[in-house]
């Protein structure tokens, strides 16, 4: 697990479209969306928005939706250990 980043789950195994880049997303756009509003920041300098249920510091992982809702991105289990840095909006 601690070489993991990540386990995402996608929809399909072909070569998506390119992933709106982490400043084409405001917190203003979740607004419509239950659960805790996350800013991930990775080791790798890799950022990620998205929704978050029962998120809490000291659990190894946990699961993400990410706020891109055209990303081949259904969810993710984030290892915690490969966050740099996890921000929680209201």
């Amino acid at each position: 697990m601690s070489q993991l980043k990540a386990i995402f789950f996608v929809e399909t195994l072909e070569k998506g479209k390119d992933l709106l880049s982490p400043e084409d997303f405001s917190i203003e756009s979740f607004d419509e969306v239950t659960g805790r509003k996350v800013k991930i920041t990775f080791h790798d300098g890799e950022v990620m928005y998205g929704i978050v249920h029962g998120y809490t510091p000291h659990m190894r992982g946990f699961f993400i939706f990410p706020a891109d809702k055209e990303s081949n991105h259904e969810r993710a289990f984030v290892i915690r250990e490969s966050t740099a840095a996890i921000e929680t909006f209201s």
